[in-house]
C-alpha cells in the first residue's frame, strides 16, 4: 500500500507497547501548548468504540461513539476538533481543510502515513530496552523502530529521578544524534467528585488532613502502577479493583463496588477512579445510591522534569516551518 504525506503539520504521539505509557496526558499537553495559536484537531482510532468510520466530536458525542480516551479529551478540550478514524490518512483528509495542525494519538505503527513529527513514549518502569515482543512482553513492534522517531520521552518517572539515572537510561536507549530524549512525570491535580453535585466539593491532597483510613481505587487503564503508588502516600489502606483497559462498566460492576465500600470499617473512607473511567461512569444511568458515594477522580497532567522549554521549541519550530498559509 502506498504511503501518503500531507503539506501541513502532523504530530504523532505513540509507543511500541500495547499501552500504558501515558499517550493521552502527553497528547493533552500538546493540545494545551498549541490550541491558543492554531486551529487544532486530535485524531485517534477510537479504540473499542461502537461506531464505525470517521466520526467527529459534537455536543451529542458519547464514549461509545468516540472511544473513552478521545471522549475524555473532547470533554476537556471542546474548543478543538476531536475525531476518530481507523484509517488515519482518510481521517486527516476529512480534517485538513478545517485545521492548521493535526495531533495523532497512537499512530506510530500506521504505515500508510508518511512524514510528520513523531514522539515515542517509553515508560520509566518498563523501558523498551527491557521489554520483549508480545506475548513474551508488551511490545507490539520491534525495538529498532525507535530509531525512526524524532523525539523520545521517558514517561512516568519518579519526580526525584537523579541525573545519573537519566544518563543511564539515555545510554540504554541509544538515541541517534538527531533524537532528543526528555523525561516526564505525572502531576496530580485537584481531586473532584465524579458527579460534581450532592454537596461534594473538590480538594487537593496536599491541603487535606488527616489522610484517609480506607480507599477503594477503581481503574480500567493499561497500567495502574503510578496511581496506585500515589494513593498509598495518603491512604492507610488501599483496596484496588483493577479492570482491563477500556473496560465498559455495567450494573453488576456498580453493585459490586457499592457492596465493597459498604463493608469498609468506620473511618475517613473514599472511592477514587481515573479520569478515563469517570467519563464513562458519568454517562451511565446509575442508582442514586452510587451517586451519593464519595466517588472522586483525579486529573493527571504531564510535567517535564528538565528542559521543558527545549521540548516546546521543538514542537513550535516544527509547526511554524510546516504550516500552510491560511
Amino acid at each position: 500500500m502506498p504511503s501518503k504525506s500531507f503539506d501541513m503539520p502532523i504530530i504523532k504521539v505513540g509507543n511500541l507497547n500495547l499501552g500504558g505509557t501515558g499517550k493521552t496526558p502527553h497528547t493533552e499537553y500538546l493540545i494545551r501548548l498549541l490550541k491558543a495559536e492554531y486551529r487544532l484537531a486530535m485524531l485517534s482510532r477510537g479504540y473499542k468504540r461502537e461506531s464505525e468510520g470517521f466520526q467527529k466530536s459534537s455536543l451529542e458525542s458519547t464514549p461509545s461513539q468516540l472511544g473513552d480516551e478521545a471522549f475524555q479529551i473532547f470533554n476537556k478540550h471542546s474548543d478543538i476538533i476531536v475525531a476518530v478514524d481507523n484509517k488515519r490518512v482518510h481521517g486527516i483528509k476529512e480534517l485538513e481543510s478545517d485545521v492548521d495542525v493535526v495531533i495523532l494519538d497512537d499512530a506510530l505503527q500506521h504505515r500508510p502515513l508518511r512524514g510528520g513529527l513523531s514522539i515515542l513514549l517509553t515508560e520509566f518502569y518498563r523501558p523498551i530496552y527491557k521489554d520483549y515482543l508480545f506475548p513474551a512482553g508488551s511490545l507490539r513492534d520491534i525495538r529498532k523502530r525507535s530509531e525512526e522517531m524524532d523525539v523520545i520521552v521517558v514517561s512516568k518517572c519518579p519526580p526525584d529521578i537523579t541525573k545519573a539515572e537519566e544518563l543511564r537510561i539515555t545510554e540504554k536507549l541509544k538515541p541517534k544524534a538527531r533524537q532528543d530524549v526528555f523525561f516526564t512525570t505525572y502531576k496530580y491535580g485537584e481531586i473532584q467528585h465524579v458527579f460534581g453535585s450532592n454537596g461534594f466539593g473538590s480538594f487537593s491532597i496536599e491541603d487535606r488532613s488527616p489522610i484517609f483510613d480506607n480507599m477503594l481505587l477503581i481503574t480500567g487503564i493499561a497500567n495502574s502502577y503510578s496511581i496506585l503508588q500515589w494513593t498509598q502516600t495518603f491512604a492507610k489502606k488501599v483496596k484496588h479493583i483493577e479492570y482491563p483497559d477500556h473496560h465498559s462498566y455495567d450494573m453488576s460492576d456498580i453493585h459490586k463496588l457499592i457492596k465493597i465500600f459498604d463493608n469498609f470499617a468506620e473511618g475517613e473512607n473514599m472511592l477514587l477512579t481515573t479520569e478515563k473511567d469517570a467519563v464513562k461512569l458519568r454517562v451511565m444511568d446509575l442508582p442514586s445510591e452510587f451517586k451519593l458515594l464519595p466517588l472522586y477522580y483525579v486529573p493527571i497532567e504531564v510535567s517535564f522534569l528538565k528542559r521543558e522549554e527545549q521540548f516546546k521549541e521543538i514542537i513550535n519550530e516544527y509547526v511554524r516551518k510546516n504550516k500552510r498559509d491560511r
